[in-house]
């Protein structure tokens, strides 16, 4: 499974590729890059314990747009994610609707060949709505379509970001979540599903442009937002890194390319 993904990541570039040379004048463009971060923390949960390797290739065709992006695990030497993301978005004046798809391909430690097997794919499809402003407010709201058994999850995020000069620009922001009954993001200490505030997060960037590379610094801070959430981010670091720890400072920098 793992051969077939990357297969597919690398037939896909070849293809968007071949299609943004012949259009890239009007419509088309690609980066590709990688992110070097202290851990991998998605949601407020702590999914590593030692830094990761997060390579990423973005497409985007008009008002249509594709990721491909993996996670790869020191501690392991395993690439142990890979998520798949098709996205339309349209613009009317400083409003923004975005909609798209998420195929997540989890790893998990096999105990029989003590080697990565994907073992707990999951889908999402999300609905996204922001307002560009001083300080930009965006709403996402998740659908799982897959394990999560219908469940959501809901962010809200506010983000201001400034160009310094024409190389290096700054950017800083706020974010809350709630879980609406989506097992992916664990139960609760009697087993259940639940509905409730999830995480909250705040984080910054540095970036500096130079011709078509981009480095960027980012750091980020994340804990929990209620009892039930305290208890899945402690279980969840309990298995990752043999402590029960509910909140998280986590950085990194990232390397991309735009063409």
């Amino acid at each position: 499974m793992k051969k077939t993904l990357i297969t597919f990541m690398l037939a896909a570039v070849m293809i968007m590729g071949v299609a943004f040379s012949a259009h890239a004048e009007t419509e088309g463009s690609a980066s590709a890059g990688a992110a070097v971060m202290s851990q991998y923390v998605w949601r407020g949960l702590i999914l590593s314990d030692k830094y990761v390797i997060q390579p990423t290739i973005d497409f985007s065709y008009g008002d249509f747009g594709a990721n491909f992006w993996a996670n790869i695990d020191s501690e392991t030497d395993e690439l142990n994610e890979t998520d798949i993301t098709a996205s339309y978005g349209k613009s009317f004046d400083k409003l923004s609707v975005g909609v798209g798809y998420i195929y997540y391909a989890l790893a998990a430690e096999d105990p029989d060949t003590d080697s990565a097997s994907l073992v707990l794919d999951t889908e999402e499809i999300y609905v996204s709505l922001s307002y560009d402003y001083l300080i930009t407010p965006t709403f996402t709201y998740y659908q799982d379509i897959g394990e999560g058994e219908a469940g959501g999850f809901a962010t809200l995020a506010l983000d201001w970001g400034m160009d310094v000069n024409e190389k290096v620009g700054i950017g800083v922001g706020a974010l809350a979540s709630y879980n609406n009954e989506n097992l992916i993001m664990g139960t609760n200490e009697d087993g259940d599903k639940f509905s409730d505030f999830y995480h909250g997060e705040v984080y910054g960037s540095v970036s500096y442009s130079e011709g078509p590379f981009t480095l960027e610094l980012m750091g980020a801070y994340a804990k929990y937002l209620s009892d039930d959430s305290q208890y899945v981010m402690e279980q969840v670091s309990l298995a990752t890194t043999e402590d029960e720890e509910d909140d998280v400072f986590y950085y990194g920098a990232s390397l991309s390319i735009g063409f």
